[in-house]
């Protein structure tokens, strides 16, 4: 099956990070990185601008300074199968 894009890979990061919290009103406060900030990021192996199902495997996300791991990363999930 094919992998349907609606976005152009090089406009759906800042359409999920810096428009979407301007749409929402806190781009004051979040949508970049930046000091001052508030920011969550996640890590995915690979580039996901390279394949955007790259995000169904988060290694870990960071918020608020804390790193929280996921154990399933790079196996299977059990609620999904993948």
């Amino acid at each position: 099956m094919p992998e349907w894009r609606i976005v152009r890979d090089d406009l759906w990061v800042p359409m999920a990070t810096v428009n979407a919290a301007d749409l929402v009103g806190i781009g004051d406060k979040t949508g970049a990185i930046r000091p001052g900030l508030w920011a969550g990021l996640i890590a995915v192996e690979g580039n996901p601008l390279e394949g955007i199902r790259r995000l169904e495997s988060v290694s870990f996300v960071m918020k608020a300074g804390t790193v929280y791991r996921n154990s399933f990363a790079g196996g299977t999930h059990p609620a999904t199968g993948r």
